[in-house]
């Protein structure tokens, strides 16, 4: 993407945290991804209709400088209205658990503080973001669109390019990582899922050439 369709987008911005947002990625553009400050993160929600299921938490951890930061690791719960229900069964979040949450209000700004000047990871991203779209458009009666590295988009592009026949589930994350030959996780939990997708893009990397070959910008 040409710098000046970046530099248009931050003078559109209205908002600080859309022109942070927007800043973090446009500077890391031309950098080998072994010097780049990327942030993975991974949404549970009640169901995945954006318009109709709620936001249940969020999890995050960076790769700075091509390393994992596990210390660094962050999940929270967001509150609802109404009851989690029968979705309790898939991400095993209950209501006594969302009692202390944060506001869906408060949730999308500490995501947004947490994002700031850092590249934005995800596994199908575009769900995750319908949510948060759908969040910053009831909360400031704004829209934010900004590009991501998506780890599910690499590895279609990696199974296309060589020809393979993309099965229904191939494109998980579980199935991902064993593809890889990467341990099995806990899924359905918003920090482990973070983890595991800063594995499977880190596997993906080396794959790919390493990391000090290849620039943010390339992923997006």
């Amino acid at each position: 993407m040409p710098p000046w369709v970046w530099r248009w987008r931050e003078w559109r911005a209205k908002h600080d945290w859309q022109r942070a947002l927007l800043g973090g990625v446009r500077e890391q553009w031309r950098t080998p991804v072994n010097q780049a400050r990327l942030m993975v993160f991974d949404l549970e929600m009640t169901g995945l209709d954006a318009q109709q299921d709620q936001l249940l938490a969020i999890g995050m951890v960076p790769i700075i400088d091509g390393c994992i930061l596990p210390g660094r690791g962050k999940h929270v719960y967001v509150q609802i209205d109404g009851s989690v229900g029968q979705s309790a069964v898939i991400h095993k979040i209950h209501d006594n658990q969302l009692e202390q949450a944060l506001s869906p209000e408060q949730a999308f700004d500490w995501w947004c503080k947490q994002m700031a000047g850092f590249v934005p990871v995800a596994h199908h991203g575009g769900l995750d973001f319908g949510f948060l779209r759908v969040t910053a458009q009831r909360q400031t009666g704004q829209d934010f669109k900004m590009p991501w590295v998506d780890t599910l988009v690499l590895e279609q592009r990696r199974l296309t390019m060589r020809e393979q026949t993309i099965k229904p589930g191939d494109l998980t994350l579980s199935a991902c990582r064993q593809r890889y030959r990467l341990p099995q996780y806990q899924a359905h939990h918003a920090l482990s899922d973070a983890f595991a997708t800063a594995e499977l893009l880190l596997a993906q990397l080396a794959q790919m050439g390493g990391s000090d070959k290849i620039e943010v910008g390339s992923l997006l």
